[in-house]
């Protein structure tokens, strides 16, 4: 039986403890081949700083990223998704039974015993494991859908701006007739050309707008 405090933070009795440390012992190395390098949340060698790494080696031009929260994680996993999900690579059904005992515990608040429909108690030594089981189905679904790739050269130049692409095409073939420039007037009219081309670029955006809210 665990006790109860608000916002959901369970503190399971020194057994309860016990049972859940060699759970995640069972639990953890096997899921941990499974799980993707993308998720850093709870997990050994990983953590906010390696979520960052990875952002910056992966996206390194990028200027805008897009964070969210799931609100309630803890509390709203669904017990029967997460046996599910526990149960494709697990066999054994004592450790079943015993995840299952450890979900449904229920808690007590002001000395009255509530049974729990959904969700992981937060504070418990299992929950982050069971956690990152569930939530592993988000990280493949996501991967799926084309999450997690570094943007090509080909997709990258078909989203920018045409007006910023010509004059930079311009720019290029004035920069080379400038190198092999005969005279000094020559030369003195083409970078002229060239600063005045390259201050009408710096007033286009590089990508075409109609793409860069996608």
């Amino acid at each position: 039986m665990q006790s109860h405090v608000k916002q959901a933070v369970g503190i399971p009795k020194i057994e309860d403890r016990i049972v859940q440390q060699a759970l995640r012992m069972v639990l953890e190395p096997i899921f941990e081949t499974d799980f993707l390098p993308c998720s850093h949340g709870f997990r050994q060698g990983h953590s906010p700083h390696t979520a960052l790494r990875d952002v910056a080696r992966m996206y390194p031009r990028v200027s805008w990223v897009v964070e969210g929260d799931i609100v309630g994680c803890f509390d709203n996993i669904p017990h029967n998704g997460l046996l599910k999900a526990v149960a494709r690579r697990i066999a054994d059904g004592k450790v079943l039974s015993f995840v299952s005992a450890f979900l449904k515990a229920g808690y007590m608040e002001n000395w009255q015993y509530h049974k729990t429909y959904s969700g992981t108690p937060q504070g418990g030594i299992l929950s982050p494991v069971l956690c990152n089981i569930f939530l592993h189905q988000l990280d493949e679904s996501m991967e799926s859908l084309g999450a997690n790739t570094v943007q090509t050269s080909k997709e990258k130049d078909r989203r920018r701006n045409p007006a910023y692409v010509g004059y930079q095409g311009k720019i290029l073939r004035i920069g080379a007739k400038l190198r092999q420039a005969p005279t000094r007037e020559t030369r003195t009219a083409l970078l002229k050309e060239l600063l005045e081309l390259k201050r009408k670029r710096r007033h286009r955006p590089y990508y075409d707008a109609p793409h860069q809210t996608k």
